[in-house]
Parts: structure tokens; sequence; C-alpha cells
């Protein structure tokens, strides 16, 4: 599946589960937790986003890469920030977290980079 049927279908989904009303005081609660984290304070929003895109990479979550990739590009990341951050995961994750540089994360940012 190519990145922007991934965005898309992650985008059906989150919508799907949003509208399950039972789930909105859940999804607001995350979303809230969000906004507060990755404001800019002492650590910068980008290196905030930076830090997601290596964690990511560790938990090998491709939804949080398409997201976290995309807002730390909007934040000012460059690509090669970007996979520096990713590669970090690699210290704690070894072959699997590198093997998600390699076939996920320059993808996304080749999709989002053009």
């Amino acid at each position: 599946m190519e990145i922007k049927e991934k965005i898309n279908t992650i985008s059906k989904n989150y919508k799907r589960f949003k509208d399950m009303e039972t789930y909105n005081e859940y999804l607001d609660a995350f979303q809230n937790l969000n906004k507060v984290v990755y404001k800019e304070g002492a650590v910068s929003t980008k290196h905030k986003e930076l830090t997601a895109v290596a964690i990511a990479t560790s938990q090998r979550c491709e939804p949080c890469l398409i997201s976290h990739i995309k807002k730390a590009i909007i934040a000012g990341a460059t690509k090669e920030e970007i996979i520096e951050s990713a590669l970090v995961a690699c210290a704690f994750s070894g072959g699997p977290a590198l093997n998600t540089v390699i076939q996920t994360v320059q993808v996304i940012i080749e999709e989002y980079i053009k």
C-alpha cells in the first residue's frame, strides 16, 4: 500500500472511531495531551517531533511515523535531521529499528519532501 493510501486509511479509521460517541472522551483527552506535550517550550516543537520520530521508529509504529515525520517537516526539520533522529532508535532497538528507517522512514520523507 502506498503512503498516500495509508494516510487516507488512517484518516478514515480515525474518523470512524471518533464517530463512535462512546470514545470521544478518550480521543479528546489524547488530543489535549498532545497539544500540551508538543507545544513550544524549553524544547522546541521541532525537537519534540524529532524525538517522536525516534520513539515511533523504535516502536515500529508506521501511523505514528506518518504523523510525526509530517509534523517534524512542518516544524522545520530537514530530511537529514529526521533520518538521524530515527537512527538513534537503532541504539536501543537494533536491527528492527534500522529496517524501519530503511523501509519506512525514507519512504514517508520522500512522500512529503518532493
